[in-house]
């Protein structure tokens, strides 16, 4: 008995590990552009909205900066010229997912970028309308939780 649920253990240690370890999986759209998707909840968030996380038509809006210097330096939000500039994503509940008024792609499959969401969606006169600040080191466990909003 010991031996099957040691095995068990280990095939499903190894099926995570294989999940984790996995490429997202960008699909090119005809001209090459990898689309940015965004998909997913708030697990067990409350927000002002619905309890159980965001609900179908919440809305936030997406900027896309792109790193400079090889990839070595994260690029500035501006207000405009990013490689997204405050595009709106509504929620589907349904489907789980976040779909975009206007498509936006990546600059290529070999560029880093930084995404700012901010939800709910506004109409913001200037970035610098919204202060916040993220923490470097995201790796502890609970650090993400004390990013300042």
């Amino acid at each position: 008995m010991k031996l099957k649920c040691l095995i068990l253990s280990g095939l499903v240690i190894c099926g995570l590990l294989t999940g984790c370890l996995s490429e997202p999986d960008f699909e090119p759209v005809a001209d090459g552009g990898v689309q940015i998707n965004l998909d997913g909840s708030i697990a067990h968030v409350a927000t002002r909205v619905n309890a159980q996380g965001f609900e179908t038509g919440d809305a936030l809006g997406l900027y896309a900066v792109n790193y400079e210097n090889n990839n070595q330096t994260p690029g500035t939000l501006l207000d405009e010229g990013n490689q997204a500039d405050h595009v709106k994503y509504v929620f589907d509940e349904s489907n789980w997912k976040w779909t975009p008024v206007t498509p936006v792609y990546y600059k290529d499959v070999n560029t880093n970028v930084d995404l700012y969401a901010f939800y709910p969606h506004a109409e913001p006169a200037s970035v610098e309308v919204y202060n916040f600040e993220v923490k470097k080191d995201q790796s502890i466990i609970g650090e993400t939780k004390c990013t300042k909003v």
